[in-house]
């Protein structure tokens, strides 16, 4: 009996040992498993819907993200980048945008140069047109960078009170927890 006792717990003691040895590593400032860029954004306009009510997600307005505005307005080399998401107003009054860029290896510090010419870029644009919020919304704006993937985060709702200040801080901090909540 005692050598079956024996036995048993040396067979769970390899099982125990064994599964430590099989456990996927997550790496820390990757996206969840079965989750994409697109995911992640898609994250971040639930967080505006629950605030700010159904139909109101992070950019007014919306037009997706696509290569040439990847690269002609964004700054970036289509040879940098793995995968993109996003999107930015097509409203002449609105400076929000949201992009997600994950960069190829060694590439991020490039995506994030190209990311911070583009929010500059915004400022001097709604400086001269400083309607609507656009001007503060744009120089609250921030490049997030989580490992391999930076984020350009123009977003803000502006307050129902027009005598109110603007800041658009919560909604960036909304966003960056947004994101966090999307990786390992």
């Amino acid at each position: 009996m005692k050598r079956i006792i024996t036995a048993a717990a040396a067979v769970m003691a390899m099982l125990v040992l064994a599964s430590g040895c099989f456990q996927k590593k997550t790496e820390p400032n990757t996206i969840k498993d079965g989750k994409s860029l697109s995911d992640v954004v898609a994250e971040v306009d639930k967080k505006f819907a629950e605030k700010y009510g159904e139909g109101n997600g992070a950019v007014m307005m919306p037009m997706e993200v696509d290569e040439m505005y990847l690269t002609d307005f964004a700054h970036l080399d289509k040879a940098d980048v793995d995968e993109y998401a996003g999107s930015y107003s097509m409203s002449m009054t609105n400076s929000d945008a949201l992009i997600a860029v994950k960069a190829k290896d060694g590439k991020i510090d490039a995506v994030k140069e190209g990311l911070e010419k583009r929010k500059s870029d915004l400022v001097a644009q709604y400086e001269q047109y400083p309607v609507n919020g656009s001007y503060e919304r744009a120089q609250s704006g921030e490049v997030y960078v989580k490992g391999n993937y930076a984020f350009l985060i123009v977003v803000g709702v502006m307050p129902d009170d027009p005598d109110a200040p603007v800041d658009f801080s919560e909604d960036i901090a909304m966003v960056k927890a947004a994101i966090d909540s999307m990786f390992n």
